[in-house]
């Protein structure tokens, strides 16, 4: 069987013509939505790396014990504290790099409390939740598999 079994040329081509006109027509407008093809987006560029010496180095290590201790301190409280043990040496010009370190490390500290890496757990519990409603033969409140319908 072809294509033309039982059509004529005319009936074939408005059957095909709406198409190709709701095409021509999307034209007008779809060339402001930009490229769509994946290749189209620029690469990603590379994060750029230090390119000073760290100022803080030799008490990164005082630092991140400071912050250990009292997390919820600002970054003006602890180039404050830092100024105060060591005057002259660290200017106020590096309180947003202070700021920044304090931006990582907050940041890895919820990571880990998020991920469960952390020293500190979130919940301090010694009975598991749930544990009294916990039906018998499903230790750890697991929940029993039930095979998908349809895959088995």
């Amino acid at each position: 069987m072809s294509l033309t079994d039982g059509m004529t040329a005319a009936a074939t081509e408005e059957k095909i013509r709406p198409d190709l006109d709701g095409f021509l027509e999307s034209l007008k407008i779809i060339w402001k939505q930009g490229d769509v093809r994946p290749t189209s987006a620029p690469k990603p560029k590379q994060k750029r790396e230090r390119r000073r010496p760290d100022p803080l180095i030799t008490v990164t290590e005082d630092l991140r014990e400071w912050f250990e201790q009292e997390p919820w301190r600002t970054g003006r409280e602890l180039l404050d504290r830092l100024q105060s043990e060591r005057p002259g040496e660290y200017p106020n010009a590096l309180l947003r790099t202070m700021q920044r370190r304090l931006e990582t490390w907050r940041s890895e500290q919820a990571h880990g409390m998020i991920c469960g890496s952390s020293a500190q757990p979130l919940l301090r519990s010694t009975d598991p939740v749930g544990s009294a409603a916990q039906p018998a033969g499903t230790p750890n409140n697991e929940v029993p598999a039930a095979p998908l319908p349809g895959i088995f």
